[in-house]
């Protein structure tokens, strides 16, 4: 799940036409609500948590409010109903205070001598990705 949520967050970051085409798809809105609000509190849970609540926010930046269900502000509305602003920053924060990013954005060459594959989680064009658009908030 990890994986698919980086894939789409690249997918989707900066092209409005990937974005409406994303929204305009039944289920893709109300699976990232569903996984943003959830409060489990695992970390490969609370990974999803963040991507998710990524994810959402690339579908606001680059919405040109021609999905009706999900213009821009229906969407800020439904992730102040459903997940809460301040619990939305939360898990964006998770991301991007996350060891291994840091990481990443620091040291964009992989450590080919690390044990524990779960390390290499972000590659260093998608924490670039994702400071990017976290600066366009």
């Amino acid at each position: 799940a990890v994986s698919r949520l980086m894939l789409l967050a690249t997918w989707l970051s900066n092209c409005s036409n990937a974005v409406n085409y994303f929204l305009a798809q039944p289920n893709n809105v109300s699976y990232l609500i569903s996984q943003a609000s959830s409060a489990d509190a695992e970390e490969k849970s609370l990974m999803i948590q963040g991507l998710s609540a990524f994810l959402l926010g690339i579908c606001m930046l680059y919405n040109t409010n021609q999905v009706q269900p999900y213009t821009v502000d229906n969407l800020k509305d439904t992730i102040k109903k459903r997940i809460g602003i301040e619990q939305f920053k939360s898990k964006l924060e998770f991301i991007s205070q996350h060891d291994i990013y840091t990481r990443t954005l620091k040291k964009p060459m992989f450590a080919f001598k690390r044990k524990n594959p779960s390390e290499l989680l972000f590659d260093y064009e998608f924490t670039r990705l994702f400071k990017y658009n976290e600066s366009m908030n």
